[in-house]
């Protein structure tokens, strides 16, 4: 039943676009512009500077450094960084912590070298995203469309694809923003929220024209590692989850699948082989690919664990229990 008709005119869309930019404008001041400068050569043997500019996301604050997060690929073999804030005022980075995979690095700038209307900048909210329904509006910071300080809007537009790595399994989002190939940034909601990062890294053959973000609840843990710059343990697998049907014919009430196993890593040298399906980890059932993440996550380098597999042999299912030395992770 239509209580009341509220008729809305031009004005009315100009105060939401109002209120929308107000929105990304707060966010954006948690936002810096990091510029890349690698040393190279001219056609004639003259060194030359390459600059590359990319946009970061300030994430923390230690009271001795402030921590930015950006892609990994825009500071990459980076000789110097420069970062620039919102007011104008520029000094030098360093790059901390990274993760070459996800594509994700902190820089650190000493808080030392801040002025006093900088030493205690906010810090962007990370939302969650692991609940968001498609339609949900949104707003695209940072250089979504290639260019830095651009804003798209839009909306989640499918989601619930996953990206599987080494150790991990990283949530995916889709929008309607306009994809560009060097498009980057952060995804907010309504409220200035980061809820997801924009990847080119991590698309997959359907989405390769699609707007692609990372949902940042699955990477929160990982962005508080290397804000914290600690050592995160090391398996090597890739692993996919098993259908009820796979699992049935398998005998198993649970358990996830090997589909990669990195060369040199502790999983090769204990044994670990494609096709091996993982049950448990030090008696702790494992049930989907985050759940062998959230045990992981719980380890150090140098521990050993033993991880329970079933692996078939000559068509007979064995059980078989190897005992595992954690690595540090240097991906």
């Amino acid at each position: 039943i239509i209580e009341k008709i509220i008729k809305a005119d031009l004005d009315d869309l100009s105060n939401i676009y109002t209120e929308i930019k107000k929105v990304a404008t707060q966010a954006s001041e948690t936002m810096v512009l990091v510029t890349s400068i690698t040393k190279n050569e001219d056609w004639f043997e003259n060194e030359i500077d390459i600059q590359n500019e990319g946009v970061g996301l300030i994430v923390g604050n230690n009271d001795v450094d402030l921590l930015i997060l950006i892609n990994y690929n825009q500071v990459k073999d980076a000789n110097g960084l420069k970062v620039s804030f919102h007011n104008d005022f520029s000094t030098q980075g360093r790059l901390q912590s990274y993760d070459g995979e996800l594509n994700l690095a902190i820089i650190a700038v000493p808080l030392v070298e801040l002025p006093k209307e900088l030493k205690d900048i906010g810090t962007a909210t990370l939302g969650e995203s692991s609940f968001l329904p498609v339609g949900t509006p949104i707003i695209a910071v940072g250089s979504p469309n290639g260019n830095i300080e651009s804003m798209e809007m839009g909306m989640i537009t499918s989601k619930g694809s996953s990206a599987y790595i080494t150790d991990h399994q990283i949530d995916l989002f889709h929008t309607d923003i306009n994809y560009a190939d060097q498009g980057e940034g952060f995804i907010i909601n309504l409220k200035g929220d980061v809820i997801g990062i924009i990847t080119s890294q991590l698309k997959n053959d359907k989405s390769k024209n699609v707007s692609t973000s990372i949902g940042i609840s699955s990477v929160k843990q990982i962005i508080e590692s290397l804000v914290n710059d600690k050592s995160r343990a090391y398996l090597g697998v890739a692993c996919s989850d098993l259908t009820e049907e796979v699992l049935k014919e398998r005998e198993l009430d649970n358990g996830i699948v090997i589909t990669d196993v990195l060369a040199d890593s502790p999983a090769f040298y204990s044994g670990l082989q494609i096709g091996d399906i993982i049950i448990s980890m030090d008696d702790n059932t494992i049930i989907s690919v985050k759940n062998l993440q959230n045990k992981l996550s719980l380890t150090s380098p140098d521990d050993v664990i033993t991880i329970t597999i079933q692996r078939k042999i000559k068509n007979i299912n064995e059980t078989i229990e190897l005992d595992v030395t954690l690595d540090t992770r240097k991906l």
